[in-house]
């Protein structure tokens, strides 16, 4: 199932870089969508000298850090439909939101799509 995230995320952020492209104005900033590599399969010794870095278990696969309306950037965990989230993933994405950034957990790229078009359109 890990594939399925992998192929969903590349989907989403093959569509930001349309989107972005296409319609700037409506996406100020969507260029500056990026991923965490937390997914990436790392050996023993690059896991530790990962977490040495600061790479931190249950960081979401994907953040934009634009700012709209009340929030502070967009924290996007991707997830096939079967995947669930992880208690490190839930803690992070509670915190996060806590601290004033929207969360999401996305079930396939056109749901994430949604979220994003959506984060861009709310109005509080």
């Amino acid at each position: 199932m890990k594939h399925l995230e992998a192929i969903y995320q590349q989907q989403v952020v093959e569509w930001s870089k349309w989107a972005y492209k296409c319609n700037p104005i409506a996406y100020p900033n969507l260029d500056l969508l990026h991923c965490s590599l937390n997914g990436v399969k790392l050996t023993k010794t690059q896991s530790g000298i990962a977490k040495g870095q600061g790479m931190l278990s249950g960081v979401p696969d994907l953040f934009l850090p634009v700012p709209r309306q009340n929030y502070h950037g967009l924290y996007i965990e991707m997830k096939s439909q079967k995947g669930r989230v992880t208690e490190n993933q839930e803690w992070f994405l509670s915190k996060t939101e806590g601290l004033g950034y929207k969360t999401a957990v996305c079930y396939s790229a056109n749901e994430a799509i949604k979220t994003i078009q959506d984060y861009y359109n709310e109005s509080h």
